[in-house]
């Protein structure tokens, strides 16, 4: 996945929440956003997964917190 080229301050101060953000295109989109300045929730049914990714996007300088979330339960 490549987003367009644009500065990497571009999306600061942004703050996006996404959702399967413990692999595949969900970590991609989020290192890709922290890179550019995004705040992010990064939430997937694993624990260990979104916390992995958060701590990524932390490395490549962006700023994240970790949450479970499974949208397949509606009582969460």
């Amino acid at each position: 996945m490549t987003l367009s080229p644009s500065p990497a301050g571009r999306f600061a101060g942004s703050v996006t929440v996404i959702i399967g953000a413990g692999s595949g295109i969900g970590r991609a989109l989020a290192l890709a956003l922290g890179r550019r300045g995004a705040l992010m929730v990064c939430t997937d049914v694993d624990a260990t997964s979104a916390a992995e990714t958060r701590d990524l996007v932390a490395a490549a300088g962006g700023q994240a917190w970790d949450m479970v979330l499974d949208v397949t339960q509606s009582g969460d």
